[in-house]
């Protein structure tokens, strides 16, 4: 495998994304085995960029797989052509729809406990509320215009309020665990791995939307390799963080290894 970027357990197997395909692994006996070849369930993801692959799978509320694509790269699934936004793939039905279009270069997707998606990820803002069959803003010159040619608008990210640094949020997290103080429940916990830092802001609702406003550092450290890329919940209600842990982010360009 190379460059995978995401993956969900579930139907008595594995779901990778590995560009350009939605893999799954059977493995009926549960001993971590593949129980042969992979299936390729979708063909078609966006090859470009390899900071923009489709990433971050995840199950929602309604039974749907859920991911993201980044900015850079475009997919044609179906006939479905996207540069950036969210989708989602049936597993019982086979069907896939794009979810949301836009929003940045988008990694990590997260539902709150009423099923609302927020997506982070390479933004002026740290999170973005994405409503399905919604379109949000992006870089239309560099990244092209929304896949529906009949669309005459667009939605901004949530707007943030108080420090924020970097806004690279991909892989946040809304805590709802619960064993954590109580000033942490429902609020986002968003790693900044160009600050070597993870973050913490109130998600407060504003209108049919959200904005977050800053709360406080999480975690912060002086090594300058710390990456953290990835959080989740656990079923014991603890926090689990994946720390990429590289000098280099992905650019070869030294404003990567400068201290935001």
């Amino acid at each position: 495998m190379h460059l995978a970027s995401g993956m969900a357990l579930g139907y008595d197997g594995l779901f990778v994304v590995q560009p350009p395909y939605l893999l799954f692994y059977p493995d009926k006996n549960h001993d971590d085995v593949p129980d042969g070849d992979p299936e390729v369930l979708l063909k078609g993801f966006g090859m470009e960029d390899a900071h923009a692959f489709a990433n971050s799978l995840c199950w929602g509320p309604d039974g749907w797989l859920y991911g993201a694509q980044g900015s850079t790269v475009t997919a044609n699934i179906r006939s479905i052509e996207f540069q950036q936004g969210v989708w989602r793939y049936h597993p019982i039905t086979k069907a896939f729809e794009l979810f949301a279009e836009g929003g940045g270069n988008t990694w990590g997707i997260d539902f709150d406990r009423h099923g609302r998606l927020f997506a982070g990820g390479n933004t002026t803002e740290p999170l973005c509320h994405h409503v399905q069959g919604a379109y949000y803003v992006k870089g239309f010159g560099k990244h092209g215009p929304l896949q529906n040619p009949y669309t005459f608008g667009y939605f901004n990210p949530v707007r943030h309020q108080g420090f924020l640094g970097s806004a690279l949020t991909g892989g946040f997290v809304i805590e709802q665990g619960g064993l954590f103080p109580e000033r942490f429940e429902n609020a986002v916990i968003y790693p900044n791995l160009r600050a070597n830092a993870m973050r913490v802001s109130r998600l407060e609702p504003q209108g049919s939307t959200f904005t977050t406003r800053f709360q406080e550092d999480f975690l912060t450290s002086t090594d300058r390799w710390f990456r953290p890329v990835k959080s989740l919940t656990g079923p014991d209600g603890a926090l689990y963080v994946a720390d990429w842990y590289d000098y280099n982010i992905s650019h070869s360009d030294p404003k990567d290894r400068s201290k935001w």
